[in-house]
């Protein structure tokens, strides 16, 4: 769509949006350089497990347990929101969360909990992104997959059930404002209200450049083979596929 930010006022959903305190941010740079390192741990909720597992230490003796960790460099913590982020879904019906860098993280929408089922910690072709005026279309990430354009920076936000990702990117019109917002339907005391399968996003745009700019909002959600990921059943024969042709050939091969 177009629009010219001093005669088109913001629908009453943006104006709502753009209102929300928010108490917890960060920002996240495409220069940012994030490692993983173990961390001795009573309970940590691993993200990609191989196998469908409990996240607590396990033996009866042994209090601690190895797991990998999110870390910026010379072992810092890493900006506000790249650990974690407002779930976004109902509750108790599988949540995912849109991450400081753009990212769609710990996923839980097939079967899945935090802790008692293998989640999937990423999936990395799944992303949103934009295009405004005449500069190129770039995903709202600032590590997106190789060979696709990214934002310089983003600016995180969030508080349950709320999150808001803001670009800055120098190839953004001057003054030209970007706020992705993910949020979930929750209703206080309501549990089944609260509890609705879904989540829901809206890019709100400032444009102050006194033209009509053409916005475009992009999402992509792929399906694919779970990298890293084994699913144990109660019978059948294991094996491994690497695409997503491979994995449905096998599995009709093998019930067949």
């Amino acid at each position: 769509g177009t629009g010219n930010g001093e005669n088109m006022p913001h629908p009453p959903l943006a104006a709502a949006l753009d209102k929300l305190p928010f108490t917890n941010a960060g920002t996240v740079s495409s220069s940012d350089v994030f490692t993983m390192r173990p961390v001795p741990s009573i309970y940590l909720e691993p993200e990609a497990p191989r196998r469908a597992r409990w996240a607590w230490a396990e033996g009866p003796i042994t209090p601690f347990k190895q797991f990998s960790y999110l870390y910026a460099e010379a072992n810092a913590t890493p900006p506000t929101g790249m650990r974690s982020a407002p779930p976004l879904g109902g509750l108790g019906s599988g949540t995912v969360e849109l991450r400081a860098d753009g990212s769609l993280r710990s996923w839980t929408i097939e079967n899945a909990s935090p802790a008692g089922s293998a989640k999937t910690g990423l999936l990395d072709e799944a992303a949103f992104g934009y295009r405004l005026g005449g500069a190129p279309a770039r995903l709202l990430r600032t590590h997106p997959p190789a060979g696709l354009p990214g934002v310089e920076g983003i600016r995180f936000s969030g508080a349950t059930p709320f999150t808001r990702l803001a670009p800055t990117d120098s190839a953004l019109p001057a003054g030209a404002n970007l706020r992705l917002y993910g949020r979930s339907r929750w209703r206080l005391g309501d549990r089944s209200a609260s509890a609705v399968p879904a989540a829901g996003f809206t890019l709100v745009a400032t444009n102050p450049t006194g033209r009509p700019l053409a916005l475009s909002l992009l999402f992509v959600l792929p399906v694919q083979v779970q990298a890293g990921m084994l699913r144990e059943g109660s019978g059948g024969a294991a094996g491994e596929a690497h695409s997503v042709g491979e994995c449905a050939v096998r599995c009709r091969d093998e019930a067949s």
